[in-house]
């Protein structure tokens, strides 16, 4: 079990806001088409990237963190 598969299920309440973060990966992913967001978690950023690249792709080492990233129908999480 990885250590943060008990937040897994509160992740996205706790860290809540993530702004500051998606300016962050916007400036550094300008004129890639695909990017992976590797510890994806919950895939709260990999959701917000996925409109704006033709390919979005998340990779997490916890399963329960991999399971509320599908919850939001996000197809590309491995």
């Amino acid at each position: 079990m990885a250590q943060y598969d008990m937040f897994a299920d509160i992740y996205d309440i706790d860290l809540g806001r993530i702004d500051r973060d998606l300016k962050m990966y916007t400036k550094m992913f300008n004129k890639a088409a695909s990017i992976l967001i590797l510890s994806c978690g919950t895939g709260r950023e990999t959701e917000y990237f996925s409109d704006k690249y033709d390919e979005v792709w998340g990779l997490d080492i916890s399963e329960k963190m991999l399971i509320e990233a599908k919850k939001k129908q996000l197809e590309k999480i491995i």
